[in-house]
């Protein structure tokens, strides 16, 4: 059935507020002008109550719950501020890059891609100001590294998800299909943000980051956990489950 008017009206203001972010004088944010967004499709009786309940996709929550959570645990047991510490260690600025790219991108295929840019770049930001060098290169780094590696698995961000869960897609033969195109697209990355790499204008310091303390014990929960869920999502065991188990033994 062809969209309304007023639908595509109520799709267009969402999507301006979204990508505005906040308006000035009011204490909403994103997440607010979503739900805004959603209550006057009800409100105007564009969607039924019913048919939003019917467009809810609880197997793809589920998966995305799991790894949110799952990322929540690399957080709290400091390992990403370890994974960052280890990539400050490249020392010459490609190689810096070059890890940069290639962790953000490997994380986000198993831990979601959002929740990976926001856990690393205070801790990346941080540790090239230390070096003099200029962040914005590697914060586009950490952003192209996570949205390509989230392409390159069916659990590496919501759309991808959404489609894997709908279309019933196995995990390894959706890896072995995205693989190259991701890999090929990690490196066209790579070559277009090495020739952006400066050293600061003015000498300016590091901001302080207060990194969370690592805790040996947490962080191994957290790998063994990592490899458990691959190791079943690799199985015909279902995703949803797989996902769930995971969020149950987080904690």
């Amino acid at each position: 059935m062809p969209a309304s008017g007023l639908a595509l009206t109520l799709f267009l203001a969402t999507y301006l507020l979204l990508a505005l972010g906040r308006l000035r004088g009011l204490a909403i944010d994103r997440t607010g002008f979503a739900l805004l967004g959603a209550v006057a499709f009800l409100a105007t009786g564009e969607i039924s109550l019913d048919a939003a309940k019917e467009s809810i996709d609880v197997p793809t929550l589920a998966v995305l719950f799991g790894m949110m959570l799952l990322s929540a645990q690399y957080e709290l047991s400091g390992l990403y501020g370890r994974i960052a510490a280890g990539i400050a260690r490249a020392g010459h600025p490609r190689r810096l890059l070059a890890g940069t790219l290639g962790v953000s991108a490997l994380l986000a295929a198993v831990l979601t891609n959002d929740v990976v840019c926001f856990a690393l770049t205070p801790l990346v930001g941080a540790a090239v100001l230390e070096a003099g060098l200029e962040p914005l290169p590697y914060f586009l780094a950490i952003a192209c590294g996570t949205n390509l590696g989230s392409a390159a698995t069916p659990i590496g961000n919501p759309q991808i998800i959404l489609i894997a869960q709908q279309m019933h897609l196995a995990f390894l033969p959706f890896v072995a299909f995205c693989a190259p195109a991701v890999a090929l697209s990690l490196a066209a990355a790579y070559l277009l943000l090495a020739g952006r790499i400066r050293p600061l204008a003015a000498s300016a310091p590091a901001p302080a980051i207060d990194a969370t303390p690592f805790d040996r014990g947490a962080a191994r929960k957290a790998l063994l956990l990592t490899i458990a869920a691959i190791a079943l999502f690799l199985s015909p065991f279902p995703a949803p489950l797989t996902a769930l188990g995971v969020a149950g033994v987080v904690p």
